[in-house]
């Protein structure tokens, strides 16, 4: 497939009879789609139980974080070190930062880059070619950042809320197994719904999913619909949105 290096080939074909190792000619998120349908097919679910140590479980940082661990102590120190990571979306180095919180003692994360070089193009020169999906200006302006703050802020007020609501409408899954980037698009949503009074909520809807159509999976976004919906529902029977003339319409 020319995606991964030579090493990486091996590493992913030679290391044990209890692995199978599948090519797929596509990109990640074609992979990633993959995953998702297998999670959802009742007929698979019967028969495996399925696990996932990719970006899309935090399962898969946990053992990474070891590593780290594993490192420092072969380096027969109590003093803090330095750790280089090749890196393409940071997901291993994200591993060592958890090693960090948990106390080990690190000096600095080195991210070294090879042609997987988006993101540090980006912090270079703050362009990026057709493919690129990051928007070069995050905010259009300081109402934007208002907006983007304030919506921010009432997520993680009210998480412990929002996992709850979510978990009743999604009985089949655990939020673990959702995907992080479909959880916070939900979340968002929701607030939306309860906490913007002048965003209809249709507009809500159409936006979030737009939003997983260009930054999650090709299914994230009847996954994500179909759960909203179901919310929108409930909240309306329980008198819980309050919405202006605007956002009513």
């Amino acid at each position: 497939s020319k995606k991964v290096s030579s090493v990486q080939e091996k590493q992913l074909t030679t290391l044990g009879g209890n692995i199978t190792a599948l090519e797929v000619l596509g990109t990640f998120d074609d992979c990633q789609s993959l995953v998702k349908k297998a999670f959802v097919d009742e007929e698979i679910q019967r028969s495996l139980y399925l696990s996932s140590a990719n970006s899309i479980n935090f399962a898969r940082l946990l053992p990474q974080a070891i590593y780290y661990i594993w490192a420092w102590k072969k380096c027969n120190t109590d003093e803090s070190v330095s750790f280089s990571i090749p890196s393409g979306n940071f997901g291993n180095l994200t591993g060592g930062l958890l090693a960090n919180q948990m106390g080990l003692p690190v000096e600095k994360f080195i991210a070294s880059l090879n042609v997987n070089d988006t993101f540090l193009n980006y912090l270079k020169s703050f362009t990026f070619t057709k493919d690129d999906k990051i928007p070069l200006k995050i905010y259009g302006d300081k109402e934007d950042k208002k907006y983007a703050n304030k919506l921010f802020k009432i997520v993680l007020k009210n998480d412990d809320e929002l996992n709850s609501l979510i978990e009743k409408f999604t009985p089949d899954w655990e939020n673990e197994r959702i995907a992080n980037l479909d959880l916070i698009i939900i979340k968002m949503c929701i607030c939306e719904f309860m906490y913007f009074p002048s965003i209809p909520v249709r507009v809500s809807m159409n936006e979030y999913v737009e939003i997983s159509k260009d930054y999650s999976s090709p299914e994230s976004g009847k996954f994500i619909n179909g759960v909203v919906n179901n919310i929108l529902k409930d909240l309306t029977k329980k008198n819980l949105l309050e919405k202006n003339e605007r956002g009513s319409q």
